[in-house]
């Protein structure tokens, strides 16, 4: 059997030629039929720059991020495996990576996972083996950087990881620097996803800040939008999802639509035109649970 050629990352290429990047996001099923899994992120295919792959979204088990990560690659669509640090150590994680890789897989999101509390295994153990998302991206860097393992073995034909690392725009306190971010950046994240963030007036003052910094030079930024399916959702996430706020402006707009899902699709055409004009912002991740076909319209339509 032929070795599968290793690919470089294209979202790396994308993000590298200055493109407007955007990337998307799906859940596997919990189904063995991995069609089942595979039709909802087709619709995505030709549009996103990339899809991120869950893993364990909401602490439940769903099919492995891993496995449809290689039949999404095998039918042209851009993988991001999504690491957490709640549900595996170091010896399961590098043994992802090398077979992610073996599959011509090569974008990781490091995230720290939700916790087994709000899931429905409440008696699961949360692993942490790395004490910090910064000690993984630290692991994931050195493998890159010296094709060896954690352990110092040699990786025969080593992966070229594109690593990325989760960040949430905020309107920060005068005196506030971006030490977490800082501390990413320094470790090897080369690319980060962000939080829903709705308002742009805190995206622009945000990524105002971090340019002061220097941040903005090293590294890519992918701001997260999403639509909105109905009123009762926009109120929810502004009340339950930390650090997310949905101006008043679209609350009003959506309590008074009769097409509530019509119009959080016009809301997230109207985000994504604002991020285009936002310095440092390489892209949107567009966040939709369950709505892969409606974020592949919201692509279509801004790329007509």
């Amino acid at each position: 059997m032929n070795n599968i050629n290793k690919n470089t990352s294209k979202l790396n290429e994308a993000l590298a030629k200055k493109k407007f990047v955007i990337t998307a996001e799906t859940t596997p099923k919990t189904d063995t039929d991995l069609n089942a899994s595979l039709e909802k992120v087709l619709y995505l295919k030709g549009l996103a720059d990339a899809v991120n792959i869950t893993d364990g979204a909401g602490a439940k088990s769903h099919l492995s991020s891993l496995v449809l990560s290689g039949v999404m690659k095998s039918n042209g669509i851009e993988p991001i495996i999504q690491l957490t640090l709640r549900d595996k150590n170091r010896i399961a994680i590098q043994s992802d990576i090398i077979g992610a890789s073996a599959m011509g897989v090569t974008n990781f999101l490091v995230l720290t996972g939700d916790p087994a509390e709000v899931g429905d295994e409440k008696q699961a153990k949360f692993v942490g083996d790395f004490e910090q998302s910064t000690d993984l991206i630290s692991l994931l860097t050195k493998i890159n950087n010296t094709g060896e393992l954690n352990s110092g073995r040699n990786i025969t034909n080593p992966p070229e990881i594109f690593l990325g690392a989760a960040d949430a725009p905020f309107l920060p306190p005068s005196n506030w620097k971006p030490d977490k971010l800082i501390a990413k950046v320094n470790s090897g994240a080369q690319f980060f996803q962000t939080q829903y963030c709705f308002d742009m007036k805190i995206c622009k003052k945000y990524f105002s800040i971090l340019s002061d910094f220097g941040l903005l030079k090293s590294v890519y930024f992918l701001v997260g939008i999403g639509p909105f399916s109905s009123s009762k959702q926009a109120i929810w996430m502004h009340e339950n999802l930390p650090g997310v706020e949905v101006p008043d402006r679209i609350l009003n707009i959506l309590s008074k639509s009769k097409d509530q899902k019509g119009d959080g699709k016009k809301i997230c055409l109207e985000l994504l035109n604002e991020l285009h004009e936002i310095d440092g912002v390489s892209g949107a991740h567009i966040m939709g649970p369950g709505q892969e076909q409606t974020v592949a319209e919201i692509i279509q339509a801004i790329r007509k």
